[in-house]
């Protein structure tokens, strides 16, 4: 009896509680999906932004005007790009996410010119259960979590500082797309 309740604590205690963060275990809050497929953006001149794309964008939230993000970006050369999904049990913020990935940011970071390719050519990444998928950027030396759902009226897109504390549950397989290479 006494070696099955300690079994359990042992157990238990590898275990985020519901709602908090933990990056404990990096390698396991992520999974690769699409590990055999290769993603490939074209090079990009910077002009084509997310408050430029309504063709692609049914909704743009406000906070891109707020937080200067309609401004043109950085040419990008061509890149390819890996999707990976939050895991069961393992909750956790922005920088829980991304940080389990690479420690140094700046290697995950897409441009808006290329998340607008990224919608236009590959749509069906996109769950249509209203669950976004996560895109880093950095405008203004900040960084900032680009989150785009599709719904059947098409592509809804919001962004938020990568600071933001909200907890995201691991087991809703939220998506989390960043240039390759980023394997942990």
């Amino acid at each position: 009896m006494k070696k099955s309740v300690l079994l359990f604590f042992v157990l238990f205690s590898l275990v985020p509680a519901f709602g908090q963060s933990d990056s404990t275990y990096p390698a396991l809050m992520l999974d690769r999906i699409f590990a055999k497929d290769v993603f490939s953006l074209p090079a990009t001149d910077g002009w084509n932004n997310i408050q430029s794309s309504l063709d692609v964008f049914y909704y743009i939230d406000r906070a891109f005007r707020d937080y200067k993000l309609d401004m043109p970006s950085q040419n990008t050369w061509p890149t390819e790009f890996q999707v990976y999904e939050t895991q069961k049990g393992f909750d956790g913020t922005f920088q829980d996410f991304f940080g389990s990935l690479d420690s140094n940011l700046d290697h995950l970071i897409l441009t808006q010119p290329q998340i607008v390719e990224i919608c236009r050519r590959y749509p069906k990444l996109f769950l249509l259960e209203d669950l976004p998928a996560f895109i880093l950027t950095k405008a203004q030396k900040q960084y900032y979590v680009i989150e785009v759902e599709r719904n059947p009226s098409g592509f809804w897109t919001y962004v938020r500082k990568l600071a933001d504390e909200q907890v995201w549950m691991g087991a809703m397989n939220r998506r989390i797309i960043v240039p390759s290479p980023a394997a942990p």
